[in-house]
């Protein structure tokens, strides 16, 4: 569910960005709001991250060597470029928006919405 509402929130920033300018909607999306849906996007993506790590760690904690494996070659097999993609996208560039000056910068927002919505089609979901 958080994973929705993740990928949901970027795809909001991602088309009202352009909406923004074209329409010149300046005077009603504001800053705050762009703010706002930041701050929505790092704690959606503190979740997403949350799940991934509680996943990989029960995998290792579980003792199955068969899930161990699974999750190994997840990280290092075949499509180790998707779940890299996936991690990067979703937990590691998201954390700029911790920065005051990135949530109020709207082409900032916009870049890291794009690389939202790319990890999320990674990740399948």
């Amino acid at each position: 569910m958080a994973g929705a509402i993740f990928s949901g929130v970027a795809m909001v920033i991602t088309l009202a960005v352009p909406m923004r300018k074209i329409f010149g909607l300046e005077a009603y999306l504001t800053i705050k709001h762009f703010d706002a849906l930041a701050k929505l996007v790092m704690l959606t993506s503190l979740i997403v991250m949350y799940a991934y790590l509680s996943e990989f760690f029960m995998a290792w904690y579980s003792g199955e060597e068969i899930e161990r494996s699974a999750f190994w070659s997840r990280l290092f097999g075949q499509y180790w470029w998707a779940t890299w993609t996936m991690l990067v996208c979703n937990g590691m560039v998201p954390v700029l928006l911790w920065f005051r000056r990135v949530r109020h910068s709207i082409s900032a927002l916009f870049v890291i919405s794009i690389f939202i919505n790319i990890g999320c089609g990674s990740s399948g979901g």
